[in-house]
């Protein structure tokens, strides 16, 4: 089975719909280091493994079930366990230890309808290898990703309704602000549109609580390479990254919603992703949207502008744009100046 996005990071309901065939390396995992194989009826601290949800980079995530209800069962893999500074170990890596108990701690402290809601953790030790392995329970969520619904419903959702989709999406990323938690890789591939409609933000992997300490991770650079903000990209010894990097973020979530396309050309290497990503300009949305409403387009200019700056100074602003107080005569106001519009096209 396999999927457009890192499955590992979501609790998510798998698609009936593909190939059965793609099942056949199930819990084994790809990337650096293979996952640990469970088979169906295992059961770790209560919980009984029922499926196979998905892999990804980091982990891999089982369907189980504890006390007639169904759970997610992500269990971080063997690379990740095993490895301190390039060599085998028994216990947790440094490095993996920050990113597992990373994402714990912002699941404890985020409840939120648009987050995968926290349940357990804890570890186990494979009887042969005697690793050491951790997980995390969540939510179980019927959904799919922001990338696999859009390709599904292309052709059929208005612009209202993509715009509806996004709105939902600021409000989760609102709510993990108001916790002082900045995702630092909000993508489509982290975003599961559920069955009811409603959004989920997941993999809090590489989220950060801000405290009184840097609010940046010393000499590396945090997040997924072609959806990075151009601070992101430059690395912690170049600029701090803050809750905008996010908002960012949103801005490549909603160009893709609107266009189908990012606003950045990817590359065949991450050295070229990364220079694109700080020097080159966005693509122009009206290329790809022409009947875009004026407060739309500066809307995406905005969030994806390359000095955090010149980005929204919070939701309020975001929805400014959004929200128009008037169709036909709209006014909002930017950076404490006011931008006017005589002419509004009707996506609402």
């Amino acid at each position: 089975m396999s999927y457009n996005y890192d499955s590992s990071a979501c609790p998510r309901y798998k698609d009936k719909d593909k190939d059965k065939d793609k099942d056949k390396d199930k819990g084994k995992g790809k990337g650096k280091g293979k996952g640990i194989e469970i088979t169906v009826g295992t059961v770790i601290d209560g919980y009984t493994i029922t499926d196979w949800i998905g892999h990804g980079g980091c982990a891999v995530v089982y369907e189980c079930e504890k006390d007639g209800q169904k759970y997610a069962f992500k269990i971080f893999k063997e690379y990740y366990v095993r490895t301190t500074g390039g060599s085998p170990s028994k216990s947790l890596s440094d490095s993996c230890k920050s990113r597992v108990t990373r994402e714990i701690n912002v699941l404890k402290k985020v409840k939120d309808p648009a987050v995968c809601a926290y349940k357990d953790n804890g570890t186990f030790k494979d009887k042969d290898s005697d690793i050491q392995y951790h997980y995390i329970v969540m939510d179980y969520v019927e959904g799919e990703s922001l990338i696999d619904y859009l390709e599904k419903n292309v052709l059929i959702l208005t612009e209202k309704e993509k715009l509806e989709i996004f709105k939902k999406i600021v409000d989760g990323v609102d709510a993990i602000h108001k916790k002082k938690i900045i995702h630092r890789d909000i993508k489509p591939g982290n975003i599961i549109i559920t069955d009811d409609g409603s959004v989920k933000i997941i993999d809090f992997g590489l989220a950060k609580i801000i405290d009184q300490a840097s609010i940046t991770d010393a000499g590396t650079r945090i997040g997924t390479p072609l959806f990075m903000a151009p601070e992101q990209a430059m690395g912690s010894g170049n600029a701090e990254v803050d809750y905008r990097a996010d908002y960012y973020a949103l801005g490549n979530v909603l160009f893709r919603l609107l266009a189908g396309e990012y606003p950045v050309i990817n590359a065949k290497s991450v050295t070229e992703t990364i220079r694109r990503v700080i020097e080159d300009p966005i693509k122009n949305i009206k290329e790809y949207v022409p009947d875009i409403p004026p407060n739309i387009e500066a809307l995406v200019n905005s969030l994806l502008a390359k000095d955090p700056k010149d980005r929204p100074r919070d939701v309020k602003q975001i929805h400014m744009y959004l929200e128009p107080r008037k169709k036909k005569d709209l006014y909002f106001s930017m950076f404490g100046s006011f931008m006017r519009t005589k002419e509004y096209k009707e996506w609402y």
